[in-house]
């Protein structure tokens, strides 16, 4: 058994399959959310703490306060409390949301790109980014890994609402569909915390897959791995045109692009991602 580690979030969709793929890796000792807004319990003795619980973006409305509350106080009280208790290594689950929602003239964002968070979920976590970085010292390392989109087994918002299209038995309009956006396979995720932690490495690291999809490839790999036809055929450019009118924020997410670069994240950690998108897939719907 190795290091004593805390885990938040833990009946998460990241948190719940960190727990099940490492319950033989690390002596895991969870903290509900429920007990993240009263006192912090005692975390003496423990050597690394993965907070992964927050208030994640939602498309209905949700107060900005909440967001400040649940993803930057909490984060914040934890970390003092992990610090003053002798917890040497934090490591903090954020997003991509801290860059904004569009590449700038096309260009991937990096790890060491500029902020522009344009909502309340994107701020409230380069908030807690912020203050995590201002309390690190030698004795309290501070790990941030960005995410984009996160798939797999037990995967619920836009990828679920995907995978229930891939699934009819219809032909699909995404044909000629050429965005590219950064996703991540939730085990190469994981893969990925647990080499911050066996290093004990300190700094922002970005999570992904190895290559951008476009969403026509996406509903491509979906269907293979249901041994489906892809079935795809091409709209005229005007419908999409009043998706965007209509629909502006699921016409963004299905055809705007979003793409990230972690090739320094993966250089400073030698670290290689375990599974293709295919296989990812794969596992998702099999799963």
């Amino acid at each position: 058994m190795g290091k004593s580690l805390i885990l938040t979030g833990a009946t998460g969709f990241v948190g719940s399959r960190f727990a099940m793929l490492n319950a033989n890796k690390y002596k895991i000792q969870t903290i509900p959310w429920q007990q993240l807004s009263g006192p912090v319990p005692d975390l003496a003795g423990k050597e690394v703490m993965v907070h992964m619980a927050a208030l994640n973006h939602r498309m209905d409305r949700v107060p900005d306060e909440e967001y400040m509350k649940s993803n930057f106080d909490l984060t914040k009280a934890l970390a003092e409390r992990a610090k003053s208790d002798g917890v040497g290594h934090f490591v903090f689950l954020s997003t991509v949301k801290v860059y904004g929602e569009v590449n700038i003239q096309g260009k991937a964002f990096t790890e060491v790109d500029i902020c522009n968070p344009v909502d309340a979920y994107g701020k409230s976590k380069l908030n807690a980014e912020n203050a995590l970085r201002s309390l690190e010292t030698d004795s309290f390392i501070v790990s941030i890994i960005r995410c984009p989109l996160v798939y797999g087994p037990g995967v619920k918002g836009n990828m679920e609402r995907l995978i229930s299209l891939a699934k009819l038995p219809l032909p699909l309009g995404f044909k000629g569909i050429g965005n590219k956006r950064t996703m991540v396979f939730v085990d190469n995720l994981i893969a990925l915390i647990d080499r911050i932690i066996e290093l004990r490495e300190s700094g922002v690291f970005l999570a992904g897959d190895d290559h951008p999809i476009s969403t026509a490839e996406a509903v491509r790999m979906l269907r293979s791995a249901m041994h489906k036809q892809p079935n795809l055929f091409r709209i005229p450019a005007i419908l999409w045109n009043v998706m965007g009118l209509v629909a502006p924020k699921l016409k963004t997410r299905l055809f705007d692009s979003l793409m990230f670069d972690n090739t320094n994240t993966k250089k400073q950690l030698n670290f290689h991602n375990l599974y293709t998108t295919q296989e990812g897939f794969t596992s998702m719907i099999r799963e």
